[in-house]
């Protein structure tokens, strides 16, 4: 995992410009669909899992939740985060952690998390952990790359060192030269994939949504078809 830490640190700024660009499928697309399955989490604590540079914790802290996390494995990701934190006066708390094995000092009423999950090879620590982070009766919002999406997206060829048999380049990768050799790999995961690990950790799924790209998007109509996102809300039980 340090050599993963270490490529986000190098790639931060480039991610950070990415997800902040006009018409970002994070706000035209996921953004939207987000809210409209929200519970109210005004007075509530929440905590933003591959917060990054806290786009959507932010996001989030316009509901006026009572307490906020956002949580990261990259300092650098973390640093903007925090400089964006100070110039908004924002109560927002950042910290280190890897989603792996991190373990949160208290229990939250809402776990957010976005488009995280390819870069983890087995979901099912993952769910295992997001169940133990929430309260009971709590509530999931989770938004990862959308299984027909990342199926569509060029395979690693068989013959560089893929850790899996699924790898595939990052899809927010816009072919950036001075990107290239940081890439790190990401995971093509299946509907059953993330149904079983769900079920498997004692989660129930309230709700699920596919956002489409509006008709007005500057795309072809087939990729207006394919959904970007799924989008999962989930409750311990």
């Amino acid at each position: 995992m340090n050599h993963i830490e270490q490529l986000w640190n190098k790639m931060a700024t480039a991610y950070d410009a990415f997800t902040s660009g006009k018409n970002a499928y994070r706000d035209t697309i996921e953004w939207p669909c987000i809210q409209s399955m929200l519970p109210d989490i005004k007075g509530k604590s929440v905590i933003d899992l591959g917060c990054g540079s806290g786009r959507y914790t932010f996001l989030l802290e316009d509901a006026k939740p009572r307490k906020l996390t956002g949580v990261d494995i990259s300092d650098e990701m973390l640093r903007i985060a925090r400089e964006k934190a100070q110039s908004r006066g924002s109560m927002a708390r950042f910290v280190k952690g890897d989603l792996h094995d991190f373990v949160p000092e208290d229990q939250y009423d809402v776990v957010f998390s976005s488009t995280l999950s390819h870069y983890i090879v087995d979901l099912f620590p993952l769910f295992a952990n997001i169940y133990d982070m929430l309260t009971y009766k709590g509530i999931c919002i989770i938004s990862v790359v959308n299984p027909i999406y990342s199926a569509h997206i060029t395979k690693v060829s068989q013959g560089e060192a893929a850790p899996h048999a699924d790898s595939f380049i990052q899809p927010w990768y816009n072919g950036d030269e001075e990107l290239e050799e940081l890439l790190s790999y990401s995971y093509h995961h299946t509907f059953s994939d993330y149904i079983n690990a769900i079920i498997h950790n004692g989660l129930t799924i309230l709700e699920m949504q596919e956002p489409l790209h509006s008709e007005s998007a500057n795309t072809d109509g087939s990729v207006r078809e394919i959904p970007s996102y799924l989008i999962i809300k989930l409750q311990k039980n």
